[in-house]
């Protein structure tokens, strides 16, 4: 819908065009994060891209040791409804840089934003998901989803 604007005011609002535009590339995944789980493994969890551009058909998780290229990263595709991935057999010797893309039929997007971490020993209590709003009535009971990690 259009309309005109003048000194006078605004102008007839033109009638409605309903439009569907194709599928695009998707912007980058947002907030991601990795967390130590072991000695030899990193979680690393996401949230879907603000500009999906179309239906998500995969996520792409890289990862890398730090000052090495990108052409050296290991890739694991996923499916459009994981939202984590643990990289295990890492070298503890080394810090580690992750990335995540995600795709629709078009073809894959922008990545996000680097995140870097070295594996430890010392395993933090920290949450690996995002905030979500539960709402249930009272004396409800609520289950919430957890990942156990030993």
């Amino acid at each position: 819908q259009v309309l005109a604007f003048t000194n006078g005011g605004e102008g007839v609002k033109s009638s409605p065009i309903h439009c569907l535009t194709e599928q695009d590339i998707p912007a980058a995944p947002t907030s991601v994060k990795a967390l130590v789980t072991s000695a030899e493994s990193i979680l690393v969890s996401w949230l879907p891209p603000d500009r999906p551009n179309g239906i998500i058909t995969q996520y792409t998780v890289y990862f890398k040791q730090h000052g090495t290229a990108d052409e050296n990263a290991t890739v694991h595709r996923l499916s459009p409804t994981q939202f984590t991935f643990e990289a295990k057999g890492l070298n503890r010797q080394h810090a580690y840089v992750f990335w995540v893309t995600a795709s629709t039929h078009v073809g894959e997007g922008v990545k996000s934003q680097n995140v870097h971490l070295k594996p430890s020993n010392k395993v933090p209590a920290k949450i690996a998901s995002f905030e979500k709003e539960y709402i249930a009535t009272y004396k409800e009971d609520v289950k919430l989803a957890c990942t156990p990690h030993p």
